[in-house]
């Protein structure tokens, strides 16, 4: 949602192996979190109960799935030549 429109500001967070960027969409069953990854130009949306559920994780959850943090495919793997590090704003 844009600032414009009444909705929160977009939140960008990032560090020198990911950018997201945290946005709230609203909805006819009410708002869901947008969390877009800027690198891989990959979008998941989720309802406030599927953010709560995340909470309920165990820890040993997130580090199965960071195990291949970018998924099975060779060409999104993590390599020196990409570049983390890019300054796209958008």
């Amino acid at each position: 949602m844009a600032p414009d429109d009444g909705g929160p500001p977009p939140i960008l967070l990032g560090n020198e192996f990911a950018r997201v960027r945290l946005e709230v969409e609203p909805g006819p069953d009410g708002d869901r979190l947008r969390i877009s990854a800027i690198r891989t130009k990959r979008t998941r949306t989720l309802s406030a109960e599927e953010v709560e559920g995340l909470t309920r994780l165990p820890v040993s959850a997130y580090l199965a799935a960071l195990e291949t943090p970018f998924g099975p495919e060779p060409d999104l793997a993590f390599s020196a030549e990409f570049p983390v590090a890019e300054r796209d704003e958008s």
